[in-house]
């Protein structure tokens, strides 16, 4: 798969080709066609507000809600306090299937010291003994710091072991303003010309990667990167697949240990103007972040350690899997790709190959 060095060998000019019109082809049908469409009658009670708060539950300080044109804003003004609304549903009452929906906005958000301290739309269950299920809470909208209007809508498949569901919007430990408006709730249904398309897709991806590691292990059998590189794609793959309800608990837990920050304070910290478009970059650099970006650069520092290669054989590769990792983020449950993803991990790539050139030109200057 690597053979030379200067020049593209024809093979990977037509895997590469391959790669990216399938890359293309799944961008596409993923932008273009729905997963979910709306199956029955809207299950929320009052969405637009035309009545006030009719058919809320309010739970924190009522005087710190205010209802605009269907908008409402929910403030608090002190840390590890929470003032949410929700609406809430018995089994008999909610369908396996749901499409989920809102529009949100945050202003002058600060969060509480806990790692669900923050701005939140999202479903909460409850089991048959009483206690609470959060596992479907990351799905719609977790918000660490200010953002603009942005439209949120993702399908559920909800458990059949839940006897009870709630939407519960509002602030959980923070103080700051989080905004919303036309919150959603609807049975769903998947077309099956959706569900025949994306397994095809998948079938497609499958034997397309299994062709690639294939040739990789060929071409580094007899190499010491051998077990590095294997290690870094089990690693990475593992990251990839992990469904949104376990990777929001391992992140939790490690950013109790882990600090956070955010893209801003960086730029601002190197003297650049932060003008950045919010999809290119994350506003946050959190736990999934940091492993986006260490993944690919050891990736790339494993892969352009064979100083012989050429960087333009290797690094298209590299981009095309960065690409490939968010398109399969359609097939894990609650997952979602992104474009800011991407550029971390492009960022990680070129790390790596940055580095390990540098460290072939001192080696080359002391040896010369």
């Amino acid at each position: 798969m690597l053979e030379g060095s200067g020049k593209y060998p024809q093979s990977i000019s037509v895997h590469y080709l391959i790669a990216t019109s399938l890359a293309l082809l799944s961008y596409l049908f993923f932008a273009s066609v729905d997963a979910y469409v709306v199956d029955g009658e809207q299950l929320l009670v009052n969405p637009d507000f035309s009545d006030h708060l009719a058919g809320w539950r309010i739970s924190g300080d009522k005087d710190l809600l205010q209802v605009s044109d269907g908008t409402v804003e929910i403030r608090h003004d002190a840390l590890s306090q929470s003032n949410t609304l929700s609406q809430c549903w018995d089994r008999e009452r909610f369908p396996d299937r749901i499409l989920v929906g809102i529009s949100a906005s945050t202003k002058d958000l600060a969060l509480g010291d806990k790692p669900w301290h923050l701005a939140r739309a999202g479903l909460i269950g409850q089991l048959p003994d009483g206690t609470k299920d959060y596992r479907l809470t990351s799905r719609l909208v977790l918000l660490k710091e200010d953002v603009g209007w942005q439209p949120y809508r993702t399908g559920i498949e909800i458990d059949q072991s839940l006897e009870r569901i709630c939407l519960s919007i509002g602030l959980l430990g923070s103080k700051g303003s989080f905004q919303f408006k036309d919150p959603l709730l609807y049975p769903a249904a998947i077309p099956p010309t959706y569900s025949l398309i994306k397994n095809l897709l998948l079938a497609v991806w499958a034997a397309v990667g299994v062709i690639w590691l294939i040739r990789l292990i060929r071409h580094y059998r007899q190499r010491t990167q051998m077990g590095f590189m294997l290690a870094m794609l089990v690693a990475i793959s593992v990251g990839i697949l992990m469904p949104a309800e376990l990777k929001s608990e391992v992140e939790n837990w490690l950013s109790l240990y882990l600090p956070e920050f955010t893209t801003k304070q960086v730029l601002n910290t190197l003297g650049v103007p932060y003008q950045l478009p919010a999809d290119v970059l994350p506003q946050r650099w959190d736990v999934s972040k940091f492993g986006h970006l260490l993944g690919f650069f050891l990736l790339s520092l494993i892969l352009f350690s064979e100083k012989e290669k050429s960087v333009w054989i290797l690094l298209p590769g590299l981009v095309i899997a960065a690409v490939v990792t968010e398109i399969l983020q359609h097939y894990v449950p609650g997952r979602a790709p992104r474009l800011s993803d991407v550029m971390v991990d492009l960022i990680g790539i070129v790390a790596g190959w940055w580095l390990i050139r540098g460290y072939f030109k001192i080696r080359q200057s002391v040896a010369g």
